[in-house]
């Protein structure tokens, strides 16, 4: 599980980026990476990444699917990730 976790945690990070640096951006973005790419950003094999995603998926957290990644659930992605929730850190002093 905490391959699945270290998934959950990678995603929300990458939305929290997405997040800021796109303002209008609301619960599902353009996502280019592979299964392949996700897995090696997260040191799993891409039998391991897409068995994450699946969990993740059927959870009702978060979806990858044709290019799209989908927030279904924010709340219940951070607390299963154990992340801090920063989707508000700005930019703005920069």
């Amino acid at each position: 599980m905490h391959s699945v976790k270290r998934m959950a945690a990678f995603l929300l990070s990458i939305y929290h980026r997405v997040l800021v640096s796109m303002p209008g951006v609301d619960d599902s973005f353009a996502f280019p990476l592979t299964q392949q790419d996700v897995g090696d950003a997260t040191g799993m094999s891409v039998v391991h990444a897409n068995r994450a995603l699946r969990i993740l998926r059927e959870r009702g957290y978060a979806s990858l699917q044709k290019g799209i990644f989908t927030v279904h659930d924010y709340s219940g992605l951070v607390k299963f990730a154990g992340s801090p929730d920063d989707s508000k850190r700005s930019t703005a002093w920069i």
